[in-house]
């Protein structure tokens, strides 16, 4: 994890979820709530190097992308990847 983050910036960089926390909410640090395993595991994921950045994508499971319950964790998940708006 620590060299794909430290190359974060340099060059594309992204992660994989080890599974779908919506079969395996246990094993991503939420046994019995999958929208806090997926949130979990998106902040871990999206945490910035160094350098102060962080991945260009992170790979979701497709049983996740399709749960009704999880498209509040999605949308939160695109607004980190949106660009930061600077107020004048």
């Amino acid at each position: 994890m620590g060299l794909v983050k430290d190359h974060s910036g340099q060059v594309a960089t992204g992660f994989m979820m080890s599974t779908a926390a919506t079969l395996r909410s246990q094993r991503m640090g939420a046994e019995g709530d999958p929208s806090l395993a997926l949130k979990k595991s998106i902040n871990l994921g999206m945490e910035p190097n160094r350098a102060g950045q962080h991945v260009n994508y992170l790979e979701i499971y497709e049983p996740d992308v399709l749960a009704d319950e999880m498209q509040p964790v999605l949308r939160y998940a695109a607004s980190l990847f949106a660009p930061k708006q600077h107020s004048q």
